[in-house]
């Protein structure tokens, strides 16, 4: 099965939830937090969190219930509800090419 880029937004149940969520990773580094994240099946590439009960992630999958696998082991699911969308159009600055952009609608 081929890989595909998500964005998944991960909403606290409650400020104890977000606290408990801080509290797990705030220990770690960097490279920690992405390789806690990894599977065979799934890996995140990015996170950006704020001061709101909501985050989000990026990730590289095979496809939703791989990424939802993730969360259960690491004991996400038990304090944030996770949306999980595929993105079919994915472009970054740090992999510039000449592909054409494209119609995510068509792909």
């Amino acid at each position: 099965m081929s890989k595909k880029h998500f964005v998944a937004i991960h909403t606290c149940s409650s400020k104890e939830g977000r606290r408990a969520f801080i509290d797990l990773t705030k220990g770690l580094t960097h490279q920690e937090l992405v390789e806690s994240c990894r599977t065979e099946s799934a890996e995140m590439i990015a996170q950006w969190m704020g001061k709101d009960d909501f985050f989000y992630c990026h990730w590289y999958a095979d496809g939703e219930e791989a990424i939802h696998e993730v969360l259960e082991n690491l004991g996400v699911d038990k304090i944030c509800v996770t949306a999980v969308n595929e993105m079919s159009r994915y472009v970054t600055k740090q992999n510039l090419s000449s592909k054409l952009v494209g119609d995510p609608d068509n792909e």
